[in-house]
Parts: C-alpha cells; structure tokens; sequence
C-alpha cells in the first residue's frame, strides 16, 4: 500500500475502485456527509433572517407583566379584535383631540447562528387609524444586558424616532448597532408612541401595531 503524507493536487479525473470516507469528510459521492464536520464559520450567511416577535411576548415596559387588553395611560394595549376577522396586535388609546405616549417591551436573546457582529434590525409595521392633525412618531430602544440584571452600555438603537402618520400601513425598521455583538446575547426593547392632536375628530384615532419582526443574519 502506499501513502501519501502531503497534499495531493489532481488534474484531471481521479478513478478509484474504492474509497474510505471517513465519519467527519464534508463529501460522499455527490452530497454532503450526514457526519460532515463544517465549521458554522464556513457556511454562507443568510441575511436577514425573520425572527418573529409574538404579540404575546410584548410587555409592559416598567413591570415586565403581560399588556392589558386596552391601553392604559403609559402602555399600548394587546387587542384580540374580533375573532375571523382580526388578529391580536398592539394598538394605542384614542388620541382624538389629546396626546398620549404609550410604550411596550420585550427581549430578544440572539440565536446560537447568529453570525457575530453582522446586522440586526427591528422591523415594526404600524399605521394611523385616522391621520393625527399634529404628529405621530415611533422610537425605539435597545440595551444590552450584563447577565447580572443591569445594562451594559448605552442604547444601541441606531435609529432616531420616525413618523408613522399615515393611514396606509407601512413597515419602519430600526438599525441596531451590532459592533461586538455575539450569539446569546440578551437585548431588551422598549418602543414608544408619541402623539399629539390637535383636531376636532374625537374618536378613531389610534395607532396599531403589527407583526414585529428581528431581521438577523445568520450561518447555518
């Protein structure tokens, strides 16, 4: 028998009566080995890919408990809406000829396949009601935790707050700043309302939420 102990460069055909691929090879025959041992590092990234945030998983801000089914003065609502018709989402109070703000949050732990220090993106569909006569903007922020029940740094929402005053629905992502960020760790959100009326509509005038969204690229 006789051995090779270097590398092997073929060009052309290699032809073998029979060969040994051992547990771990990322080859046998034309596809990938049940055992192949690839690196996470060695996959190809797939760019954002959706996490969903289940409206069951928002929360309220300065307590953490579940949302109530109605606004209340400083927390969006979790509202079922009618059952065939509508879907559970986040809505605010009426803000007919007022102006309220109104928060959620929740927390993300990032995926073992999170590939480290690649983009994240929160990615919010909202929509006015009845358009505001004043202004209706979104904000939204994200901190680090230590693992010890403090922050760790400063907001890390790269986005500043953005208007959703418009009465056709519309998706208003937000950047998050990755830098040093790894698979496992824990981010915590807290998104805001604010909005002012001034007009004379005094009912109708809220802002819904839709099906939160993390974008997040991953390997493997």
């Amino acid at each position: 028998m006789s051995r090779i102990d270097d590398d092997l460069q073929v060009v052309g055909t290699l032809t073998a009566g029979s060969m040994v691929i051992p547990d771990n090879a990322i080859m046998s025959g034309d596809a990938i080995h049940v055992n192949a041992g690839i690196a996470r590092s060695r996959m190809a990234q797939v760019a954002n890919s959706v996490f969903p945030v289940p409206v069951s998983a928002c929360r309220i801000w300065d307590s953490w408990l579940p949302l109530t089914a109605a606004a209340n003065t400083d927390d969006v609502g979790c509202v079922a809406g009618t059952w065939g018709t509508d879907v559970p989402h986040l809505e605010s109070s009426d803000t007919g000829e007022t102006s309220v703000t109104q928060y959620w949050g929740w927390e993300c732990t990032l995926p073992d396949n999170y590939d480290g220090a690649q983009s994240i993106t929160v990615r919010i569909p909202a929509v006015m009601a009845i358009v505001i006569d004043t202004t209706a903007t979104l904000d939204l922020e994200c901190y680090l935790s230590d693992g010890n029940a403090a922050k760790s740094g400063s907001d890390i929402c790269a986005t500043a707050a953005q208007s959703i005053n418009s009465a056709a629905w519309a998706n208003y992502d937000f950047t998050i700043t990755a830098t040093s960020r790894t698979a496992g760790d824990k981010l915590f959100f807290r998104a805001v309302l604010a909005l002012v009326d001034s007009g004379t509509v005094a009912a109708g005038v809220t802002a819904k939420i839709g099906d939160i969204e993390m974008l997040i690229d991953i390997r493997g």
